[in-house]
């Protein structure tokens, strides 16, 4: 397949709506799987910020509380009830931090431009990204290894067969 972390996340997403939903349910389709890998997807940003799951840091990625910056939302359920308010009051992981992330973002866009209606990092710059989201303090024991990393930027696939040949030693 073109992605295995697409192709598992849509697996084990397909998994689960199978064992929560009746047969009638799911015939219905009134409950869907949106995924960040379509063609069109919905902002995975925006709905981890409306549902309360993060908050935009000053280098607008987004940020756990927990984890900080080293989270990513790869899906999305849409399921037939309206929305709830979640006005919870809750402070972001933000809030009240120097923000060093802002100026390394700032400083790896100077050095690697994203180009107009990209929607990826260039691929060759990023290791100057990766740094610039390792600048946050917050989940920093969370931090993604050099392979995850490496995946996440790149989709190289051969960092997935280096893992996993180091893996089975």
């Amino acid at each position: 397949c073109s992605d295995p972390l697409d192709a598992v996340t849509e697996h084990m997403l397909s998994a689960a709506m199978g064992a929560l939903l009746t047969p009638g349910q799911a015939q219905a389709g009134r409950w869907r799987v949106r995924c960040a890998h379509e063609a069109t997807p919905p902002s995975m940003r925006d709905l981890a910020i409306q549902a309360g799951l993060a908050s935009l840091g000053p280098a607008g990625l987004v940020a756990h509380p927990q984890w900080g910056p080293w989270i990513s939302f790869r899906a999305a359920i849409v399921t037939p009830w309206a929305a709830a308010s979640l006005e919870t009051g809750a402070v972001g992981p933000c809030h009240g931090c120097p923000g060093p992330c802002g100026p390394a973002m700032e400083e790896a866009l100077r050095a690697a431009p994203i180009p107009v209606g990209a929607t990826r990092v260039p691929v060759e710059s990023w290791r100057v990204y990766a740094e610039a989201r390792a600048s946050c303090p917050v989940g920093a024991a969370e931090r993604y290894g050099h392979d995850q990393l490496e995946y996440h930027y790149t989709h190289d696939r051969d960092v997935l067969r280096r893992a996993v040949a180091q893996r089975r030693k």
